[in-house]
């Protein structure tokens, strides 16, 4: 055997990326054989691309954390699964960031196991996390100290780093990307771009995507950005409106501006309650223009349908720090997703 490609995920977006990445590894003719993808994510876009999936334990309740605490699973299942890759003398390995669990456990876990074959260390996009050089300052830190201790909830230990997540050994060598000319190359020999397939989208619905974290607005932002789309989107314009909430979200009840938008206007809103990333699910919705609070799934939107949809965010000096801001704005602008509310107009 020659070449083997390890792809490491930990999301249902991640997936869909992977998607796109190993439709750009077919197209330089790498057999999907030789193609293996560890994850945690329990959804479905896997499941027919006749590549080697690994599936871990995914951590969705307390008495899942205490059985992996004790059996470690997931562990014995990576390392199982990492004995089949001996045969290989050169192995890929394609990381989202180094702040995933996953891969953070792997790099420091697994890669010594490979240690027999030449080894490239990889990046592929994932979010708007792939245009900014977002690091990690302390153990302390709020990102940083939450998947240490759930980590070993998980079966897989993670090892705090200070740094870019990007890179923060300095051993990346490619980046796949969506965008080269925004992309962070960092110490990387070569940057690669990849492609959502083009689709066309003919909508005529409003799409509201909710986000995650309900602390980064108070509740004159959310009436300021009401206010806006309440303005800028009559109700007669579109036939129905949908409301996604963030997957990460146990409960639509906790949904300040989901709350507000029931309370606050007219809409008829009809509530998207499951977890499948919205770049799946759009096509059945036909929704014209989406809005969102810096959301990755803009961006991703953007890339697949472009012209055909519009996308506003509004939220960007709420919800990321200020170091950041010109990173996404940067991406924004090349991708024409516009921005709902200036922060000088309220």
């Amino acid at each position: 055997m020659n070449k083997s490609y390890i792809l490491i995920s930990f999301t249902s977006s991640q997936n869909q990326t992977l998607i796109n990445l190993i439709d750009y590894l077919n197209s330089i003719n790498i057999h999907k054989s030789d193609i293996y993808i560890f994850t945690n994510s329990n959804d479905n876009l896997l499941n027919n691309l006749s590549v080697k999936v690994i599936r871990l334990k995914k951590i969705s309740s307390f008495q899942d954390s205490i059985e992996q605490f004790f059996s470690w699973s997931n562990k014995k299942t990576i390392l199982k699964e990492i004995d089949i890759l001996k045969d290989y003398n050169k192995i890929e390995i394609i990381f989202p960031h180094f702040l995933n669990i996953l891969s953070n456990y792997f790099y420091h876990n697994c890669i010594p196991k490979l240690n027999h074959a030449e080894l490239t260390l990889s990046l592929y996009p994932d979010g708007i996390l792939s245009f900014q050089p977002f690091k990690t300052n302390s153990l302390f830190q709020k990102e940083v100290f939450s998947r240490w201790i759930t980590s070993y909830l998980f079966g897989m230990p993670f090892k705090p780093f200070i740094g870019p997540i990007a890179d923060p050994y300095n051993v990346i060598k490619k980046i796949y990307t969506y965008i080269p000319n925004a992309t962070i190359k960092y110490n990387a020999h070569k940057l690669i771009k990849i492609s959502f397939p083009k689709k066309k989208q003919n909508g005529y619905h409003l799409l509201i995507l909710g986000h995650f974290n309900q602390s980064k607005f108070d509740e004159n932002n959310l009436s300021n950005y009401l206010q806006k789309i309440i303005k800028l989107f009559p109700l007669k314009n579109f036939k129905r409106i949908y409301y996604k909430k963030h997957p990460r979200l146990a409960n639509i009840k906790n949904d300040v501006f989901f709350n507000m938008l029931n309370e606050k206007t007219s809409y008829k809103i009809k509530l998207i309650n499951d977890n499948m990333p919205i770049e799946m699910t759009i096509e059945d919705i036909k929704a014209q223009s989406i809005i969102a609070a810096v959301s990755t799934s803009l961006i991703n939107l953007k890339l697949k349908y472009g012209n055909d949809i519009n996308c506003y965010y509004f939220g960007l000096n709420n919800y990321v720090k200020s170091e950041y801001i010109k990173y996404y704005t940067k991406v924004f602008n090349v991708l024409s997703i516009k921005p709902l509310i200036l922060e000088n107009d309220y």
